[in-house]
């Protein structure tokens, strides 16, 4: 870089890159630098100029500043100064009294390592944990956070993915079609191109109205060991890694379903936060994630036999992927290989190398589909409701209301945790759980029943909504419904006013006590004509009891006003208000005012 150049680079907030370029934010050198650690040493040169600047958190610190100050130093190739001689030189004595470079004439001999051009940058002082000892461990290609102590609990251990405690294995996938040759420890890292690291791999288009279609490829992995450890879906944006192990659809319920199973899909549209370490958590973000979990679920019952994982896990073999890809150290294109090429042994490896004919060249093009090659996902026909949907309907909505157990995998072993099915979705066969602080779909095969009486859902909306259309629909009369025409023709005695009763019907003073039905006297002569009387009152008043339940709990949602992270309670919670005004409606209707 030029001094102009690397001016902007050492300035903090400085971007001058546009939305069309790929990476806008860059891979965060001064924050990323400043969290290894407080300082850093930068050399460049391009050919007709050399410069140094000193990024240090031990410099501002000592000198108590209150903004950034950064020693910058230009030569020419005679090594003249190049700009201010007074600033320079001052840079220089800061950077000797700060750094492990005591001398100028040490800072220059570190040019030596830069063949003609290019930048080279020094990263010490580095962070540490409480007790003292070094935050990384260096190994012979590979840095890894130290394991987790007690004193920090924040640092991931071997059981986390590997991308959490491994630079090796972050920069493997950082990229979703690598480009950039990258060493650590002196050895080429092996990028690979992730979709094909996985097994019985099938591709699906995301779609989302107003956005371009976005294709997500899911399969398994082929290594055992990795099953439990990392899955999820990994989500790129303009060819970077922004979020990835990104549970969706069914792999929430955190049994076995979606164990060892990955999916991948590059975003354009969504935004990343600022240091890329996710995306903005928007409304565009859950719709997102909404439809990648409907293609999760598809691809899930479109692989897993009715056995289980269990018998799918065994017709996996380990090791074996679906098709295998190796970059080419020359041309830097991608190239299918065959399943038995080990990768690790080739490093240097070059197009000419290649057995596969069309592919055997640096000319020669890449493959048109180079990340989504699997297949697509067969999703299940639309179909006309016959006698077999009725029967699949009525089983599923019979478990509306059993109570379930649902085990959970967490860090510290499985937990089961109890809830009830409130929903059944025939289109997709899934189950809507409700537990204390959630919702959650599962197929049958994620929880396990635990009595066989039902419960009475007030959260059931849809068979409540769907009553209270009825109830509109044929308004009925306020108070006691009229009499039999049998009864109305017998002359009634004039009695006292009496006030009214909501509720259970008045009794009749002078018929005997024949029985009792639903908490109702009836008399043997009048039994026949107060049937309908009584049945209707015990109607009214269960929609009542039910209505009031529903307000009782939508209304606690609204005036939380809590933080939602669901995506079905964020929808319900959309819901609470218009479905509060229409059974407060309905409350007005069935009331006797």
């Amino acid at each position: 870089m030029d001094r102009k150049r690397f001016e902007k680079m050492l300035s903090l907030g400085y971007c001058e890159k546009g939305d069309e370029k790929v990476g806008k934010y860059g891979n965060g050198f001064k924050s990323g630098s400043m969290r290894v650690g407080k300082d850093a040493m930068v050399f460049t040169q391009n050919g007709t100029t050399r410069s140094v600047g000193f990024l240090s958190q031990t410099f501002l610190e000592a000198i108590n500043a209150t903004e950034v100050l950064v020693p910058m130093c230009t030569w020419d190739m005679e090594w003249n100064i190049i700009g201010d001689q007074k600033q320079a030189e001052k840079g220089l004595n800061i950077m000797t009294n700060y750094s492990q470079w005591l001398t100028e004439e040490a800072i220059r001999a570190e040019f030596a390592a830069i063949p003609k051009t290019g930048t080279l940058i020094h990263i010490f002082s580095l962070s540490s944990l409480d007790d003292g000892t070094c935050e990384f461990q260096f190994l012979k290609n590979d840095i890894k956070l130290t394991e987790r102590r007690e004193a920090d609990p924040l640092t991931p251990t071997i059981s986390d993915a590997p991308y959490k405690y491994s630079l090796l294995a972050y920069c493997e996938v950082l990229y979703l079609v690598p480009r950039t040759q990258m060493y650590l420890q002196g050895q080429k890292v092996l990028t690979k191109l992730f979709t094909h690291t996985l097994c019985t791999t099938k591709s699906s288009l995301v779609k989302l109205k107003g956005y371009p279609h976005v294709t997500a490829t899911f399969g398994f992995i082929p290594n055992p060991n990795m099953r439990a450890i990392d899955f999820g879906v990994y989500m790129y944006h303009r060819n970077r890694l922004i979020e990835p192990s990104t549970k969706v659809g069914m792999m929430i319920a955190g049994n076995s379903v979606g164990i060892g199973c990955f999916g991948c899909c590059e975003i354009p549209y969504l935004t990343p936060t600022h240091n890329k370490q996710g995306f903005m958590q928007n409304n565009l973000y859950i719709r997102v994630k909404r439809n990648l979990a409907t293609a999760f679920n598809s691809y899930w019952r479109s692989c897993i036999p009715p056995g289980g994982i269990t018998d799918f896990w065994k017709s996996v073999q380990v090791g074996v992927v679906d098709k295998q890809f190796h970059q080419c150290s020359k041309c830097r294109k991608w190239r299918p290989v065959e399943n038995t090429f080990d990768r690790s042994a080739h490093a240097d490896w070059e197009c000419s190398e290649n057995n596969i004919p069309g592919q055997s060249s640096c000319t020669d093009p890449e493959l048109a589909e180079l990340i989504h090659m699997g297949k697509g996902i067969n999703k299940t026909p639309k179909r006309k409701r016959g006698e077999d949907d009725h029967v699949v309907i009525k089983e599923g909505k019979s478990l509306i209301g059993r109570d379930v157990s649902v085990s959970w995998s967490t860090p510290n072993g499985i937990s089961v945790e109890a809830g009830v099915i409130i929903n059944y979705q025939h289109e997709t066969d899934e189950y809507q759980i409700r537990f204390k602080d959630r919702v959650v779909f599962g197929l049958s095969d994620t929880f396990t029943l635990l009595r066989q009486d039902t419960r009475d859902l007030s959260m059931d909306e849809e068979d409540s909504m769907e009553g209270l259309k009825e109830d509109k629909a044929t308004p009925k009369r306020r108070g006691r419904p009229p009499k039999s025409a049998s009864r109305a023709s017998t002359p009634k005695k004039e009695e006292a006013p009496t006030p009214k009763r909501r509720g259970r019907p008045p009794k009749n003073p002078g018929t005997p006590k024949k029985g009792r039905k639903n908490g109702y006297e009836i008399s043997g002569s009048e039994e026949s004509d107060d049937e309908d009387e009584m049945s209707f009152h015990v109607q009214r008043q269960e929609a009542l009891d039910q209505l009031f339940m529903q307000i009782k709990e939508l209304q606690s949602i609204t005036e939380k006003k809590r933080k939602v992270t669901d995506i079905d309670e964020f929808d319900s919670l959309k819901k609470a208000p218009r479905i509060l005004r229409d059974m407060r409606a309905s409350v007005d209707i069935l009331l006797d005012k």
